[in-house]
C-alpha cells in the first residue's frame, strides 16, 4: 500500500472526533485548537531506507533528513516548528553513527527546542 491508501484506511476505520482537533490524520500530522485563538501543528514522520534515503547514506546526513522532512511537512501544513523529536528508523547504528546522525540532526535548526 502506498501511505496515502494507509492514511485514508486509517480515517476511514478510526471515525474519531473531537472538538479541538481542526485536522486529524493529515499527511503525517494533525491540527490541535488550543486556548486564545491558537492552533497546534504536530507532524511525525520516520524516515526510512529507501523511501527518504538510499541504503549506505551517511549517518550524519539520515539525522539531516529526519529534521528535514518533519519540517517540510509542517510547512505544509502552515505551520512553524518550535520543538522537534527524533524519529528514525535504521537496521543498526553503532555510537560513533548515532553521534554523526545527531549532529547531522543539529545542523539544520536555529531556533527549534529538541524534546
Amino acid at each position: 500500500m502506498k501511505e496515502a491508501d494507509i492514511i485514508d484506511a486509517l480515517k476511514d476505520s478510526m471515525h474519531q472526533s473531537q472538538a479541538d482537533v481542526s485536522l486529524s490524520i493529515g499527511d503525517d500530522g494533525a491540527i490541535i485548537d488550543l486556548d486564545d485563538d491558537k492552533q497546534m501543528v504536530t507532524v511525525t514522520d520516520a524516515i526510512t531506507v529507501d523511501v527518504h534515503y538510499p541504503a549506505g547514506i551517511e549517518a550524519e546526513a539520515i539525522g539531516y533528513r529526519s529534521l528535514a522532512v518533519n519540517l517540510s511537512d509542517m510547512a505544509a501544513m502552515g505551520g512553524v516548528a518550535k520543538w522537534a523529536n527524533l524519529v528514525f528508523s535504521i537496521p543498526s547504528i553503532n555510537r560513533i553513527g548515532l553521534m554523526a546522525l545527531l549532529k547531522g540532526f543539529q545542523k539544520l535548526p536555529t531556533r527549534i527546542i529538541f524534546v
